[in-house]
């Protein structure tokens, strides 16, 4: 008998144990909580208000995790959009945007972003909501910048900015319980085909079917993670354009690649583009100019394995970022640094989204990120981020433009502090056969226990333009390598170096010339491959022809 009741203890034990790491392998976006196996809105959700099982009484709607009154009633003569989002019809009197903020909180609803004003507004929207007469300008809840916001007009859609403290009108809206992915009405298109589904490499994802409103990179960057997603970069916006992203304008769209200390790139596509050109479609501006933009993400509810640091920072797409700078180390050795901790040198891009979801300690110095930035007439440089004005070292209004938030650094400096980016793992991902890399496939397991891992070709490809050899990488599942890629592999031992430079889709500009694209090269075996010019790389022009490597991975980034 007390055999049998060791048993069923050991089998109870066994049981807690594996629930618990059950449990452990899921981490949900901030707001959210697992409820059951699914991660839930504990802000808005209805049914889970601050707590999974919490639910709001009759006439109650659920606001920043308390139940409230409900939103609907409290609107100044509501209507709604085709999306079926409930808005004040009514301007509401003039006030800061703090006190527009709490007012709107305090009915249950929230100010609108500022795609979702332009869509319903008179000129450029559908007018659902907006008149040609509503001239005044309204808040959103998009920061330009620490001491800035973006407005609309209803009246034509168009985005500016106003001091915070200044008093100025504006509508709430009462939005459905948020998603804890980027689908449905989080993307942005004619409802019901609101987001366009990727495929190849990208399979899982969806970016928004039409463009938003035109904002700064970094309002635009702020957008994007608000729908819990992110800006994409360069290579995402060329991979989705050659599957048939729907509905381009020709208008310059931004990407989330800094190409310079204070320019950004755009691209521009017409309707459906399946053959594209990239110097005839891709160009640059300064960072603070106002442009049109998608957002790009997940299309399933993110699961996290744990990764990295257990104080690591977890943003709202599931990517982490280490809590606290590291230790200075030069350009390539941050590299491997990061890849030692099971993750990667961030873009520039991506430690700004982070910082803007919260990303703390920051130290107003240099942090090294992976972003190339060309040439200045001396050596070639890379990109740098710099935070911490608010408690904590946080910057939660970061503006990713020069010279407040970013700039550059020489890639020969001693040696700068960073941060490293781990992503989640996708333990479907199906491995590329043999037969699939040129000639076989070369792989590279990252430190640690998240099972992250790299597949590169094991030869140079036959030698193509920029866009074709992005479009033939993505055929195979695959993306065309980046000058991270390589500095990352080449350094773990990635052979067959034939001397000849090839493609990594890095654009860069420099101080004096056009957009480029970055190459690199390197001999047989080099372990001692540090990414630098002249010796390593260089950048050529837009539609040259060279060879290059893809690359494979079952990391979701």
């Amino acid at each position: 008998m007390k055999q049998g009741r060791l048993v069923l203890t050991c089998i109870f034990f066994a049981m807690l144990h594996w629930a618990c790491s059950k449990a452990d392998e899921v981490k949900c976006p901030p707001g959210f909580g697992l409820c059951g196996p699914s991660c839930v809105s504990l802000v808005d959700d209805a049914s889970n208000c601050g707590a999974c099982g919490h639910a709001c009484g009759t006439g109650q709607a659920c606001s920043a995790g308390s139940c409230r009154l409900d939103c609907f009633a409290s609107l100044r003569a509501p209507i709604r959009d085709r999306w079926g989002t409930a808005w004040d019809s009514l301007e509401r009197p003039p006030a800061t945007l703090a006190n527009a903020t709490a007012a709107c909180t305090a009915i249950g609803g929230r100010l609108p972003t500022a795609t979702e004003i332009h869509r319903v507004a008179w000129g450029g929207g559908n007018a659902d909501v907006g008149q040609s007469y509503q001239v005044n300008d309204l808040w959103t809840l998009v920061p330009r910048d620490r001491a800035n916001q973006f407005t609309v007009k209803m009246s034509n859609g168009a985005a500016s900015a106003n001091a915070t403290g200044s008093a100025l009108a504006y509508r709430c809206l009462c939005p459905a319980a948020s998603p804890a992915t980027f689908s449905a009405a989080a993307c942005n298109g004619p409802p019901g085909q609101e987001c366009f589904a990727l495929t190849g490499p990208n399979a899982g994802y969806n970016m928004d079917a039409q463009d938003r409103a035109a904002l700064t990179l970094g309002g635009a960057m702020w957008e994007c993670g608000f729908a819990r997603a992110q800006l994409p970069r360069f290579l995402a916006y060329a991979e989705a354009i050659l599957e048939g992203l729907p509905n381009g304008t020709l208008n310059w769209l931004h990407t989330s690649d800094l190409v310079r200390y204070d320019s950004t790139s755009v691209v521009r596509w017409k309707d459906t583009q399946p053959s594209w050109s990239a110097s005839a479609n891709s160009s640059y501006d300064v960072d603070t100019a106002q442009y049109a933009f998608r957002c790009t993400g997940r299309a399933a509810a993110p699961t996290v394995p744990a990764v990295g640091p257990v104080d690591a920072f977890v943003g709202v797409t599931g990517v982490a970022a280490d809590s606290s700078e590291r230790a200075a180390a030069g350009w390539a050795s941050s590299f491997d640094d990061c890849w030692a901790a099971g993750g990667h040198l961030p873009y520039s891009s991506e430690v700004g989204a982070l910082i803007q979801q919260g990303l703390g300690n920051g130290t107003k110095t240099v942090s090294w990120t992976a972003e190339q930035e060309g040439y200045n007439g001396v050596q070639f440089l890379a990109g740098y981020v710099a935070w911490g004005n608010d408690p904590g070292g946080t910057d939660v209004r970061f503006g990713e433009f020069h010279p407040d938030f970013v700039s550059w650094a020489y890639r020969i400096d001693a040696g700068y502090g960073h941060r490293c980016v781990y992503y989640p793992v996708d333990p479907k991902y199906v491995p590329p056969a043999d037969t699939v890399c040129a000639g076989g496939c070369d792989a590279f397991p990252l430190s640690g226990s998240s099972g992250a891992k790299l597949w590169m070709d094991k030869q140079d490809r036959a030698q193509a333009t920029l866009i074709s050899a992005i479009g033939i990488c993505r055929g195979i599942g695959a993306h065309l390598a980046t000058e991270r890629d390589y500095t990352e592999t080449i350094r773990k031992g990635l052979g067959n170096g034939s001397s000849a430079f090839l493609h990594a889709v890095d654009l860069s500009r420099g101080e004096f010339a056009p957009l480029m694209s970055m190459i690199v090269h390197w001999s047989n075996v080099d372990r001692a491959y540090d990414d630098q010019w002249t010796t390593y790389s260089t950048w050529e022009a837009l539609d040259d022809v060279r060879p290059y490597r893809c690359m494979w991975t079952n990391e979701i980034r």
